[in-house]
């Protein structure tokens, strides 16, 4: 469903802990985020540079995939979703998400994937000042889904491979067996029969 944005690493800070070893993170309905020229505040989280803005009215029927990208030329460009900013001197700390419903249980049930939790949980610690602890939990960390290929050609070399895969080699390996199963079964029983 085009509507939903799934972060991929190489579009995140590798600097800040919040991001450093990302594993991901998926959005329902994200707006863009424009961080001032002269504010402390940094983009730490962006979209691929494919993507665009869609303007109102706001179609979100997925059988109109094609009215998604009316404006898609017009808009098309790397927009942040994630913006983070300290203070020195009172040693706040602030995250924003341009997304209210990241957290939502229905997201998380559609998508199915825990990197928005883990997401959570690197931004308290870092809301927390616990830059130790989040620098040892996000050691091991990595993506591991497949979506993370930029190259069109590859992506399509990946797609074309699995559906082969999935829907005719798969099955004719079983079907394969299967005969290969009772061929043998029926040479028993007619070796058998002679006997």
């Amino acid at each position: 469903y085009e509507h939903w944005i799934a972060l991929l690493e190489q579009y995140t800070s590798p600097d800040h802990p919040v991001t450093a070893r990302f594993t991901g993170l998926d959005l329902y309905w994200a707006g863009r985020l424009d961080v001032a020229d002269d504010s402390s505040a940094e983009i730490i989280a962006a979209t691929t540079p494919q993507a665009w803005l869609m303007p109102a009215p706001y179609r979100t029927n997925p059988q109109d995939s094609l009215l998604f990208r009316v404006s898609a030329e017009d808009t098309r460009g790397q927009y942040g979703v994630v913006a983070v900013t300290s203070d020195s001197e009172g040693g706040g700390r602030l995250l924003v998400v341009s997304d209210s419903d990241f957290l939502s249980s229905r997201l998380i049930q559609s998508t199915q994937s825990g990197y928005n939790l883990v997401f959570l949980e690197n931004a308290v610690q870092w809301l927390g000042n616990d830059e130790d602890l989040l620098r040892i939990r996000t050691r091991a960390a990595r993506d591991l889904r497949l979506n993370n290929l930029e190259d069109p050609a590859a992506k399509r070399a990946v797609v074309l491979f699995s559906q082969v895969l999935n829907i005719y080699a798969i099955p004719a390996i079983v079907v394969l067996v299967g005969i290969i199963r009772f061929l043998r079964r029926r040479r028993r029983a007619s070796g058998g029969d002679r006997k």
